[in-house]
């Protein structure tokens, strides 16, 4: 999923900042959990810095609320917006969309340039590979200095997702979906639209379109699947996925 704001009929447009917030977080910060506390608390100079980014947005919404539009903003790095949102806007709904994670990682190990990159250190990304996270405890630190790609993929898949979970815990039912990507068809969009009260047609081709599936093939070697079962078993098992073996 990559960084992008919809609204108007098929327009388009990109503000890719967010990824700025999460690279605070793990890399400038000097403290992190502090940093992360004022997010959430919507206040500091954590919070500050996410108003600041969110701030390009502001005008958008306006003119989709001065034209009855509907505003979607699709962001693989959001979040850490949703208290921000859900402050600023209360009637604001959110959508989890989760992927199988064996799915997500082969994807995302295609992407060699953008995700976890041999040979460039994390803190010194820049552009599209800028703002992915890495472990902050010193004992996950020491095991990551040891993992190869599929391994470091397979913690980011496992660790957005809990970490999306936990910031949507506080928000009302009502205004939070959890929805899977291979559940995806022709009526599950049509429901989904409905439950955000978006009416209107849209191109069925798309909703049925499928990107990079894959069985257990290609990357999932014995050895790759045993280290991903370990490092993101858990959360495969809370989505209700099954574990490969």
């Amino acid at each position: 999923m990559h960084e992008g704001i919809y609204y108007e009929k098929e327009k388009r447009v990109r503000i890719s900042d967010l990824k700025e917030v999460s690279k605070y977080i793990y890399f400038q910060s000097k403290d992190w959990k502090k940093s992360i506390e004022e997010i959430r608390r919507l206040e500091g100079a954590g919070h500050d810095l996410l108003r600041r980014f969110f701030a390009k947005r502001v005008d958008i919404i306006k003119d989709c609320e001065k034209n009855n539009l509907n505003y979607i903003d699709v962001n693989p790095y959001g979040y850490w917006a949703i208290h921000h949102i859900r402050n600023q806007y209360p009637e604001a709904k959110f959508i989890h969309l989760v992927r199988n994670g064996y799915d997500t990682v082969r994807s995302f190990h295609l992407r060699e340039n953008t995700t976890y990159t041999p040979g460039i250190d994390e803190s010194e990304y820049s552009g599209y590979r800028s703002g992915k996270p890495i472990p902050k405890k010193a004992k996950d630190r020491a095991l990551w200095k040891g993992y190869d790609r599929v391994q470091k993929i397979s913690w980011f898949w496992s660790e957005v997702n809990q970490i999306i979970e936990h910031e949507l815990s506080g928000i009302p039912d009502d205004n939070k979906i959890l929805f899977k990507l291979e559940d995806l068809n022709v009526d599950s969009f049509s429901t989904l639209l409905s439950s955000l009260g978006i009416s209107g047609d849209f191109n069925q081709a798309i909703v049925t379109k499928r990107f990079n599936p894959s069985s257990v093939k290609d990357i999932w070697t014995e050895k790759n699947i045993a280290n991903f079962n370990k490092i993101a078993g858990k959360t495969m098992r809370h989505f209700r996925y099954d574990l490969v073996s």
